[in-house]
């Protein structure tokens, strides 16, 4: 068993440093928040004279409005940890980040089985 759990361990290594030296592409699919609060609202009102002797009134409401824009980039590492209810199985996966949406992962249970993918997110 702790020549799997050795294994996995090299393995993880090399994903991490994959994932580490090998230049991500440009981020295309940002998550954007954006929170606009309106704290000034201003009102003109424009009168105008004619020749004939009319009132011309024109009422502009402008607001002066304050925005935050937050990105969050996408994480690089998942670790998930499972177990059955019964007790009788635990597993640990660690997912790295190696080429944009393209992920390479590691598992390992108790019972000393390994398993290695290679994953994408949508």
């Amino acid at each position: 068993m702790k020549i799997y759990l050795t294994i996995a361990l090299i393995f993880s290594a090399i994903g991490g440093y994959l994932g580490y030296r090998l230049k991500r592409p440009e981020v295309k699919t940002l998550t954007v928040e954006k929170v606009v609060i309106d704290t000034k609202i201003k009102t003109v009102t424009k009168e105008r004279v004619l020749p004939s002797g009319e009132i011309q009134r024109e009422t502009v409401t402008q607001s002066e409005s304050h925005s935050d824009t937050v990105v969050k980039p996408k994480k690089d590492w998942f670790v998930a940890i499972a177990r059955t209810p019964d007790k009788s199985l635990s597993t640990i996966v660690v997912n790295r980040r190696i080429l944009g949406d393209l992920y390479f992962s590691v598992s390992g249970t108790d019972k000393g089985q390994v398993m290695f993918g290679l994953g994408a997110s949508f």
